[in-house]
């Protein structure tokens, strides 16, 4: 039990990594240990793996199938996925968008090259420009 309030001050202390490393300790001892599992989904959450916390609040519900905690912090956990995807697709939508414009902007030039000048252009244009 006192490892359990180890993980649990860890916690407070947002102290992710000691905090799922005190629980599994627990869990190693007792694989059944609500608490423990709940906590360790907690810190998981905290750290942004929202998969794997998802998982482990799974768990819980398979002890627990009326834990209403753990059903909440899954709903949480898939709410932070979706809104994580939804930046990112906005990211990379406009990396992609930028970088159609510049593909587009290369295959106009190749349609459409500018002439060059001759070299009677150039000393005609040469000429012009020293008299003025």
């Amino acid at each position: 039990m006192g490892e359990h309030v180890d993980c649990w001050f860890f916690e407070l202390l947002n102290e992710t990594a000691e905090c799922i490393k005190q629980c599994d300790k627990v869990l190693e001892k007792k694989p059944q240990h609500v608490k423990a599992l709940y906590r360790k989904g907690q810190a998981l959450h905290q750290r942004k793996d929202y998969n794997e916390a998802i998982d482990v609040f799974k768990k819980v519900l398979e002890i627990e199938p009326t834990n209403k905690a753990a059903e909440q912090q899954i709903v949480i956990c898939k709410q932070e996925i979706a809104h994580l995807r939804a930046q990112e697709k906005k990211r990379f939508a406009g990396m992609f968008d930028k970088l159609a414009k510049e593909t587009e902007k290369e295959e106009q030039a190749k349609d459409h090259p500018q002439p060059m000048e001759t070299e009677s252009a150039q000393t005609q244009k040469a000429q012009v420009e020293s008299t003025a």
